[in-house]
């Protein structure tokens, strides 16, 4: 995007100073009396300075509407740019939302568990007061079993005394009688008992397991909601990372915007003759800056060797490259179609050795005019096959024989060219 302020300005003060010129001739005109041949030769005057004033108008609309253009490129570039951060920075923060909204659930889930567990320790202490009825139904089986031997030892006791006291036969069968009577009805009295104990010995045991049950599986339950925790903290903190880099990113991305603009605006600066001229053509490629370059101005018909105006244009070139720390910059040389002619044939077999050796030259002039690391320069000759205007004409010959300084990332992944 060329810029024409300066020129405009230009034209605009040469503009005054015709239209002066013209004020200045009407008056000595109009005071010393003109004759006709005179004012004849006043309005040729007038009319040769009006066409130069018309012809310096037409320059300078045309120049305000590239300059126009120029600045709608630059603000495209600068919008995309801005949208580009803006979708970054939303990403992250969205990121973030998601890792702060599973922390929070995970909370929650911790807290229900700890709940849970209080629960689990109340039933353990209601377990507990059913142990002391267990220990209630041991005492009472103790007490019957005492009960059992002494109605042995009365049956004893009942047995002597009837082969001592015939007498009594009568009474101690009756006595006997009541006495079995009333055994009866304690033996089915305490056999209810010890089945209800029974009973609910083993509801309570049952009821102990079931508890216990549940007790472990919330002990693993609280285990997972520990480790879910700990990866949503682990998330969270990936979270916080990632938008730091990001941060770091859009950071790296404006200063190396700013670094291009500044590059781009001190080549146009130091290249603006060449510019109009259109023997230089400088354009900004997404994150890379292309600099093409006629042939005609850097090379003689046939050769390698750098004219002396190719190496004025270069070395204010080389002056005014400042590469971001990563980029590369490439020297590409191109070819037309035509062959290489006979008599240099023997030094440039094919158009490959001529794009690859002027390449080659001016790799070196720059590395020489500049403080640029050689390892930070690579060389490509790519002939006739990439071209930019149509071989069929004189014209687009001329533009497709270049030389074309690329400058940005690496384009064979991130390792660093050869020198060439």
């Amino acid at each position: 995007m060329p810029e024409n302020t300066p020129r405009s300005s230009f034209l605009s003060i040469t503009i005054i100073v015709i239209l002066l010129l013209a004020a200045a001739v009407l008056g000595f005109f109009y005071i010393s009396a003109p004759s006709k041949s005179q004012l004849a030769e006043a309005n040729r005057t007038i009319a040769d300075l009006s066409g130069q004033l018309d012809q310096m108008q037409a320059d300078l609309e045309r120049m305000r509407s590239e300059t126009e253009t120029s600045k709608a490129d630059l603000e495209r570039f600068m919008a995309e740019n801005s949208r580009r951060q803006s979708q970054i920075q939303s990403e992250a923060e969205q990121a973030l939302a998601t890792c702060r909204e599973q922390l929070e659930q995970t909370e929650t889930r911790l807290r229900d568990a700890q709940q849970r567990i209080a629960a689990l320790e109340a039933s353990a202490a209601n377990a507990t007061d059913n142990a002391a009825v267990n220990a209630t139904l041991q005492a009472s089986q103790a007490e019957l079993d005492a009960c059992r031997q002494a109605a042995d030892n009365a049956t004893t006791a009942l047995d002597q005394a009837r082969s001592e006291i015939a007498s009594l036969r009568a009474q101690l069968d009756a006595a006997r009688a009541q006495s079995a009577a009333s055994a009866g009805n304690a033996t089915q009295e305490e056999d209810a008992a010890m089945q209800e104990c029974s009973q609910e010995k083993a509801a309570l045991q049952q009821n102990v397991g079931a508890l216990q049950s549940e007790k472990d599986a919330m002990a693993g339950r609280i285990a997972t909601l520990q480790q879910e925790k700990q990866d949503a903290a682990d998330q969270l903190a990936a979270c916080q990372e990632a938008r730091t880099e990001a941060a770091q990113g859009r950071s790296e991305l404006q200063s190396t915007l700013r670094d291009m603009k500044s590059e781009y605006q001190n080549l146009v600066d130091s290249l603006r003759k060449e510019i109009d001229e259109k023997s230089v053509v400088i354009e900004q490629i997404e994150d890379r800056l292309s600099i093409n370059i006629l042939g005609e101005i850097l090379f003689s018909l046939g050769s390698r060797r750098l004219r002396p105006e190719g190496r004025q244009l270069l070395e204010s070139i080389a002056q005014n490259l400042s590469p971001a720390p990563g980029d590369v910059v490439y020297v590409i040389g191109h070819t037309d179609t035509v062959p290489i002619g006979e008599q240099f044939r023997e030094i440039f077999p094919s158009n490959w050795d001529l794009s690859a050796a002027r390449a080659a030259s001016v790799a070196r002039f720059i590395l020489a005019k500049s403080e640029l690391a050689p390892e930070r320069v690579a060389v490509m000759g790519m002939a006739e096959n990439h071209p930019i205007a149509d071989n069929d004409t004189a014209e687009g010959r001329a533009k497709n024989r270049r030389v074309e300084i690329l400058i940005g990332p690496a384009l064979y992944g991130g390792a660093q060219p050869a020198a060439g």
